[in-house]
C-alpha cells in the first residue's frame, strides 16, 4: 500500500529516501512504495526479518521472537542454532541407563540401574545376584567375581560341601580341617580315604609265618621286605622255609644237582650256583678262549694260559704283531707304525726293504792310484797297481828302499821308474814329502763311509756317496 507524501506539491515523495536500511523507495501515484532488503520488512524497512536467512541447521526450525530469532532442533541436535549433536541421542546407555549429557571426551554419562556397571551400563555386577551359595561372599573382579566359601564349603560357588558325599571307605569318619575333608578311619583300615585295609588282617604268612606290617612303627625294613600296592608287611618265616610270604619248603626247592644241609641247599661237587640252581662248573679250555689259532692249557683252579702262534700276543692271542714273524733278514730289526706298517733297521753291512741285500764294499771304491777291489765275503780287498802298496794302495815302495803312507792330501806318488816323488809344490825329504802345498776342500776327506769327494771350488766340494748312504758326507744311513 502506498505511502502518502506530506510533502506538497511539485517535490518528489523519495526525497529524502523515507526507507531504511537501504531500502529502495519507488514513487506511487502521491505516494511511495519501500522495497525492502530480503532482512528486512515493514512500510520504512524498519523491521528485521530474522529467519530469513535460515539460520538454523541440521533441519532446525527458526521462530522469530522480539529483536531475536530461535531455533526449534530436531533430535539428536541441540545448540543456539541447532549445531551440536546429541551424545545421548541414541542414548547410548545400555540395560535401561539414563543418559546425561557432560563435557566428558565422549559427552555423556550413563547412569546406571541397580546390577549394572560400566561405561555403557553394559557389564553385569554379578555380585548383585550373589551367585556364592551357603552363605558364601561374593567380590567383585576384574575376571568376574570370586566366592569365600564358609567353613566346610567349596568350588567356585560353594555349593560342594568336602564331606558330602562321604569320601571316606569302609565306614571312616569324615571331618573338616582347614576348609579340607580328614577321614578317621576304623581299626582295620588306613590311608588318605580309608582305603587302606590292614595287611596282615588277611594273614598273609603261610606256614606259621609271623607278619609284622608298617602300622606296627618300624622305620626301617629288612633287605627282603615286600610290597604289594599299599600293602606294605613283612613275613618273619620258620625254619626250613622263606619266600615273601613264607609259602616256599627250602629243601624242596633244591636244584636236582643240589643237596639240604640244615635247611640250605648246597651244590654238589662240580656244580655251582646259589643251591636253588646249580651249573656244572665249565672247563676253563672249553669252549677255546685263545683267539687265532692259540693253544689253550688249562692251569690249577679253572684258569687257563693260552699258547699264541708265532705273529700274535695278549692274554688271549687276540693281538696280532705286525713284526711277527720278523720280515728282516739277516740280524735287521723290525719296527711297527702307528698304521700297522712295518719298516727294517738294518745291520751296517745290509739294506733293502727287508734288509736282504748285502751292501757292496767295493762301491766306494777304496783303492787308490789304479787299484782294483774285490769283494771277499764282504770285505773289499784291493789288488794295488805298479808300486803302490798297503790295505788301500796307498804306500809307495820305490828301489831306494823309501817306504812312506801317502795320504792324498801329502802329495805322494810313485813315478815310472818307480821313483817316489811330489807332487805340485811339496818338497822331497828322506822319509817321504815336506809339507807346504796349499790343501784343497777335499784334503780332510769330508766324506764319510766310503764317500769319494770332488773339488768344486777353492772351498767347496761334493760327496758322492756309495750305496746305502746319504746325506753331504754320507754319513747318514739310508733305509729302504
Amino acid at each position: 500500500m502506498p505511502v502518502e507524501n506530506g510533502n506538497g506539491p511539485g517535490k518528489s515523495p523519495c526525497h529524502p529516501n523515507p526507507c531504511l536500511n537501504n531500502g529502495v523507495c519507488r514513487e506511487n501515484g502521491g505516494g511511495y512504495d519501500c522495497v525492502c532488503h530480503e532482512q528486512y520488512s515493514g512500510p520504512h524497512c524498519e523491521e528485521r526479518n530474522y529467519c530469513s536467512s535460515m539460520p538454523c541447521l541440521n533441519g532446525g526450525s527458526c521462530v522469530e521472537i522480539p529483536g531475536a530469532f530461535k531455533c526449534g532442533c530436531p533430535f539428536g541436535f541441540l545448540g543456539t542454532v541447532c549445531e551440536e549433536r546429541d551424545a545421548c541421542h541414541p542414548n547410548p546407555c545400555k540395560n535401561g541407563g539414563t543418559c546425561t549429557r557432560s563435557d566428558t571426551e565422549s559427552g555423556f554419562v550413563c547412569v546406571c540401574k541397580e546390577g549394572f556397571t560400566g561405561e555403557h551400563c553394559e557389564d553385569t555386577r554379578q555380585c548383585f545376584v550373589n551367585p556364592c551359595m551357603n552363605g558364601g561372599t561374593c567380590h567383585e573382579s576384574e575376571t568376574g567375581y570370586e566366592c569365600s566359601c564358609r567353613h566346610g564349603y567349596t568350588n567356585a560357588n560353594c555349593e560342594v560341601h568336602v564331606c558330602h558325599p562321604n569320601p571316606c571307605h569302609h565306614g571312616g569318619r569324615c571331618e573338616v580341617e582347614s576348609g579340607h575333608f580328614k577321614c578317621v578311619c576304623p581299626p582295620l583300615y588306613k590311608g588318605y580315604q580309608c582305603e587302606i585295609p590292614h595287611p596282615c588282617f588277611t594273614r598273609p604268612c603261610q606256614n606259621n609265618g609271623v607278619c609284622i606290617d608298617s602300622y606296627s612303627g618300624f622305620s626301617a625294613y629288612p633287605d627282603n621286605w615286600d610290597s604289594h600296592g599299599y600293602l606294605h608287611y613283612l613275613c618273619l618265616c620258620q625254619q626250613g622255609f622263606m619266600g615273601p610270604n613264607c609259602e616256599m619248603d627250602i629243601c624242596k626247592r633244591c636244584d636236582p644237582n643240589a643237596k639240604c644241609l640244615n635247611n640250605t641247599c648246597v651244590c654238589i661237587e662240580g656244580y655251582f650256583g646259589d643251591g636253588f640252581s646249580c651249573k656244572r662248573v665249565p672247563h676253563p679250555c672249553h669252549p677255546n678262549p685263545c683267539k687265532n689259532n692259540g693253544v689253550c692249557a688249562e692251569l690249577q683252579g679253572g684258569e687257563y694260559d693260552c699258547k699264541c702262534p708265532e705273529g700274535t700276543t695278549g692274554k688271549h692271542c687276540e693281538i696280532k704283531d705286525a713284526c711277527l714273524p720278523n720280515p728282516c733278514q739277516n740280524g735287521g730289526k723290525c719296527v711297527e707304525a702307528q698304521d700297522g706298517t712295518t719298516r727294517c733297521i738294518c745291520e751296517n753291512s745290509y739294506t733293502g726293504a727287508n734288509c736282504e741285500l748285502p751292501i757292496d764294499p767295493c762301491t766306494s771304491n777304496p783303492c787308490q792310484n789304479g787299484g782294483t777291489c774285490m769283494n771277499d765275503k764282504g770285505k773289499a780287498v784291493c789288488r794295488c797297481k805298479g808300486k803302490w802298496t798297503g790295505v788301500t794302495c796307498r804306500e809307495c815302495s820305490c828301489p831306494k828302499g823309501n817306504k812312506a803312507a801317502v795320504p792324498p792330501e801329502m802329495g805322494q806318488v810313485c813315478d815310472a821308474e818307480g821313483e817316489c816323488r811330489c807332487d805340485g809344490s811339496m818338497t822331497k825329504t828322506e822319509t817321504g814329502c815336506k809339507e807346504g802345498r796349499t790343501s784343497t776342500p777335499c784334503s780332510s776327506s769330508p766324506c764319510k763311509n766310503g764317500g769319494t769327494c770332488t773339488d768344486t771350488g777353492p772351498t767347496t766340494y761334493a760327496c758322492s756317496c756309495p750305496l746305502g748312504f746319504t746325506g753331504t758326507n754320507c754319513e747318514k744311513r739310508e733305509y729302504q
